[in-house]
């Protein structure tokens, strides 16, 4: 099978514990052309939570790491409104591509981080089938984020899932959560 993964790693620079008051969403969508080339937008809305200015809220100041398989090909990162991909810094660490980059959340604000990245992982077909599995990372000390992973895929093909919930044509979704590491796992036949 082709293994892609996602992990996400924060660190909270502030001096305080606003991390503790954040509540996160993840969107994945992930689309696979009909070359079998896949790639990805991660969505995540957070919400800072932090009553107020005061300890032991206050601004999130992130350092976000991302960890992609090595080769990948991140195109472009949003903070909100703000496009900020010219300040992320590319780096290689256990043969995994990673990306850095820091974003900001004031207490009560809400702002959503897009990713927009793709994966040198080409689907193969042997006798009309090919399997695809993300593995999807769990940062740690996280509480029960909700995840929803979308998967889109080409017209011909079909795809087999013992996961989802809902199949739309050319489309699946899984809806769970973050509260430890998901393994997704697919077949598409053609």
């Amino acid at each position: 099978a082709n293994k892609d993964f996602l992990s996400l790693v924060e660190a909270n620079l502030g001096a305080n514990k606003a991390n503790y008051y954040l509540d996160r969403n993840y969107k994945l969508q992930t689309i696979i052309n009909k070359d079998g080339q896949i790639s990805h937008r991660l969505r995540i809305s957070y919400l800072n939570g932090s009553p107020s200015e005061a300890f032991p809220g206050g601004l999130y100041k992130n350092r976000m790491r991302v960890y992609l398989p090595f080769g990948s090909k991140l195109n472009r990162v949003l903070w909100g409104e703000t496009d900020i991909t010219k300040s992320v810094a590319g780096f290689v660490d256990y043969g995994r591509s990673g990306y850095s980059f820091l974003v900001e959340l004031f207490p009560k604000e809400q702002k959503t981080l897009v990713l927009d990245y793709s994966v040198p992982i080409e689907l193969s077909f042997q006798s009309g089938k090919a399997s695809y599995r993300l593995d999807i990372i769990k940062q740690a000390g996280t509480k029960q984020d909700p995840l929803q992973w979308t998967v889109t895929y080409p017209i011909g093909y079909k795809i087999v899932s013992s996961q989802a919930k809902s199949t739309n044509p050319q489309e699946q979704i899984i809806s769970t959560d973050l509260s430890r590491d998901r393994s997704f796992e697919v077949e598409l036949r053609k």
